[in-house]
């Protein structure tokens, strides 16, 4: 009866298989002098070392910021000059045209002529109150106030409180007056005579 046997250990099998590649590599490696055999561990290492240190330095370094400079200009304004600001303009005062005492009558007076007379017939008459005759452009204002009006007081107030006529004065009236021609005055009625039909008048024309 024949036996076969198995192989007994630690022969040749597979377990030397796999070790032989390692055991080559090792005794390749006894085969290079001692310096070289020195060395490799200390080069290795600073090829590793300097790798992680690159790759740390790498993501540690914050990337460089852009600088960005902003200039302001600054305008300064001028001021705006105000209607306060400019200067007034005198007002001129009117020049007086004429001025005198007067006697009305129903002959009436044109005050646009110097010294006033009777013709043409665009006059201011008296007839117990004044009247326009002969001109649609004649205007009277009986002034209320205490003290004379002046020129341009006299103008405004019988511009506002026109009337073609008077019916009725008496001694004291101030009376404004617009003319035929545009003219303004102010007749100050001194005394009435109604027996002989006069009114006595210190006149002043304002005009040109």
């Amino acid at each position: 009866m024949t036996h076969h046997r198995g192989p007994a250990a630690g022969s040749g099998g597979p377990t030397e298989e796999r070790h032989s590649d390692g055991s080559r590599f090792w005794r390749y490696w006894q085969t290079f002098p001692a310096f070289i055999q020195a060395l490799t561990p200390l080069i290795l290492g600073l090829v590793i070392g300097g790798a992680g240190g690159a790759a740390i330095g790498h993501s540690s370094s914050p990337a460089p910021q852009p600088t960005v400079t902003v200039t302001t200009t600054v305008t300064p304004s001028t001021p705006a000059t105000t209607s306060a600001q400019a200067p007034a303009t005198p007002t001129a005062t009117p020049s007086v045209y004429w001025q005198g005492s007067v006697g009305l009558t129903i002959k009436g007076l044109n005050f646009d002529t110097r010294p006033p007379s009777s013709t043409p017939s665009s006059n201011i008459i008296y007839n117990g109150g004044l009247y326009g005759g002969g001109g649609t452009n004649i205007e009277f204002a009986v002034w209320s106030g205490s003290s004379a009006p002046n020129a341009t007081q006299c103008q405004n107030y019988v511009t506002t409180h026109p009337s073609p006529s008077l019916l009725t004065i008496n001694p004291g009236m101030q009376i404004c007056i617009r003319t035929d021609q545009g003219r303004f005055g102010l007749l100050d009625i001194q005394s009435i005579d109604s027996t002989n039909g006069v009114a006595s008048a210190q006149a002043t024309i304002w005009g040109s």
